[in-house]
């Protein structure tokens, strides 16, 4: 009887653990969505996405195209990836793209604070997104990085509470220890 619950536990984890699937963040700034500003609003089109190695390449293509973008405006950011640890042009020489975590930013600009909700390498001794953001605004008149930090729970970057899948998993795993203490 025991051995068929201690089976029944494992199914139970082998069912609700996806092997290797990948942290969830919001994906979204202020400036393009009113939504993703300080008060969070997520709506159907704000929920968390899954962030892969594949996220971070089209993340990248997406970047280029804000650089761009900010380039027209006289804004140049041509070294902010690389002041990261990212290399575009080379992923072999990356850093580990699998440990992915999310992060928020808030930047003020003159009388406005923009946010923005994202996925990012983690911070390690060799890249520090957060701390690259701040030198890469560092001396610029109207805008200041007033926030940027990292969480590694899904949709962490939000406003909101407990991820329900950890509470599941814990649970059956403190049942499945107590049925194998108790034999």
């Amino acid at each position: 009887m025991e051995y068929s619950m201690f089976i029944l536990q494992v199914v139970c984890l082998t069912l609700f653990v996806k092997s290797g699937e990948s942290i969830k963040c919001h994906v979204c700034n202020s400036v393009t969505n009113p939504l993703c500003g300080e008060n969070f609003n997520p709506d159907n089109s704000l929920q968390p996405v899954e962030c892969t190695p594949d996220f971070l390449k089209f993340a990248d293509n997406a970047m280029n195209t804000v650089k761009n973008t900010l380039k027209d405006f006289g804004i140049d950011t041509s070294n902010v990836l690389k002041n990261i640890g990212f290399d575009t042009n080379n992923y072999f020489n990356s850093p580990d793209l699998s440990q992915v975590v999310c992060q928020k930013i808030s930047i003020k600009v003159k009388d406005k604070t923009n946010i923005i909700r994202t996925c990012s390498l983690p911070k390690s001794e060799k890249v520090d997104t957060c701390a690259a953001i701040e030198k890469n605004w560092e001396g610029t008149q109207d805008a200041k990085v007033t926030y940027c930090d990292y969480c590694d729970k899904d949709g962490c970057n939000s406003a909101s509470g407990v991820f329900p899948g950890t509470f599941l998993v814990t649970m059956l795993v403190a049942l499945s220890l107590a049925a194998i203490f108790k034999a």
